[in-house]
């Protein structure tokens, strides 16, 4: 059986209304290392529809560097990780 980490479940919007959206731990505190320096408990207790929001960007925008990176056998790192106005 493949065991995975436990998801958080996030809220979020866009356009069309709030969304759910699911992460681990890990990444979570990988992105707060990067952007915040805090912890995930901290950022948990005080979470945001607007902190969500910056966070789902950021999961995107890791993921499209590295869909991109193997598409093109590499990357330049140029994406801003800012806000997105494409509908998810």
């Amino acid at each position: 059986m493949n065991e995975q980490a436990p998801k958080i479940r996030l809220v979020t919007n866009n356009t069309y209304g709030e969304f759910n959206f699911y992460t681990t731990r890990e990444e979570l505190q990988e992105y707060l290392d990067e952007t915040l320096t805090i912890t995930v408990d901290l950022f948990l207790e005080g979470n945001s529809l607007e902190g969500n929001r910056h966070y789902f960007n950021w999961i995107k925008a890791r993921s499209n560097k590295k869909t991109d990176g193997n598409r093109s056998g590499g990357s330049d790192g140029s994406s801003t990780g800012g806000e997105d106005s494409s509908v998810d």
